[in-house]
């Protein structure tokens, strides 16, 4: 390489200039947004994202109805599919639902006050079904550490 040799140059994206003595320097293009949002992250949305799969609305019609996360279902169809995916998996499921209750990344938006209401409503019953300290994984864990 020569003493100062540009590597590349795309809108978007920094410029990264090799100078010699092994040093690799960087400089973001001023039309560079400075922001981590996650939308720019996420996958593109598929039909499963956008819409109820079967199993979610029998999943749905087998939880009583005064914990039905239906307002959760009808704004983010993609969570309750996750949901109801994970249900069965105690440890998996319970660490989804507290991503959802307490924001672990920062930086997000939040959801409405009934959509709130109603994921603390679906991790009451979660718990009452699955206790954490009847999670039979975690248990097993422990017993082979005494």
């Amino acid at each position: 390489m020569r003493a100062e040799e540009n590597l590349g140059e795309s809108p978007g994206w920094p410029d990264l200039t090799w100078s010699g003595h092994n040093r690799l320097s960087c400089r973001l293009h001023p039309e560079t947004p400075l922001t981590q949002d996650p939308a720019f992250h996420r996958k593109t949305a598929t039909d499963d994202d956008l819409t109820l799969r079967r199993e979610t609305i029998r999943w749905m019609a087998e939880l009583p109805e005064a914990v039905r996360p239906v307002e959760l279902g009808r704004a983010f169809p993609r969570i309750i599919n996750t949901i109801a995916a994970k249900w069965f998996d105690a440890v998996g499921c319970r660490q989804y639902l507290n991503g959802l209750q307490f924001d672990d990344r920062g930086g997000r938006q939040g959801f409405s006050f009934a959509i709130v209401q109603e994921i603390a409503a679906l991790r009451e019953h979660f718990d009452a079904v699955y206790p954490p300290d009847h999670d039979v994984w975690r248990k097993a864990f422990d017993a082979g550490q005494r």
